[in-house]
């Protein structure tokens, strides 16, 4: 768990940072513009929030949907898995995903104060 806990926060960490790289020009022209970080840092958290809800409500559907049918398939006559649903389980998840990516976005957002209006040639 911890190993795989470590592989999701670098890739996600990753995928973020080329989003605000991606993004990067924009961010330089709304400060030439005038806009506060404050301002930057929302234009940016919409998307990745929208995106983060959306994959939070789709790995609830799909989860929900297809746990019955992969325990049934793992299930072994020498092991065999509660097959009811826990959804106390599902919200401490949920949960413990949205802090997650909540994390994530924090670490990767303080990289946006480091932006030089002379980088919008790279």
């Amino acid at each position: 768990s911890i190993l795989s806990i470590l592989l999701s926060l670098f890739v996600l960490l990753n995928l973020v940072n080329i989003y605000i790289r991606h993004r990067q020009n924009d961010i330089i022209i709304m400060a030439v513009n005038g806009f506060s970080k404050g301002e930057q840092t929302r234009y940016l958290l919409r998307e990745t929030l929208i995106t983060t809800l959306g994959g939070l409500i789709l790995g609830l559907v799909l989860g929900c949907s297809m746990t019955g049918f992969l325990v049934r398939i793992v299930e072994s006559n020498d092991s065999m898995f509660v097959r009811n649903i826990n959804i106390v389980a599902w919200v401490f998840g949920l949960v413990m995903e949205t802090i997650f990516a909540l994390i994530i976005n924090v670490i990767s957002y303080r990289s946006l104060k480091k932006l030089k209006l002379t980088d919008i040639m790279s």
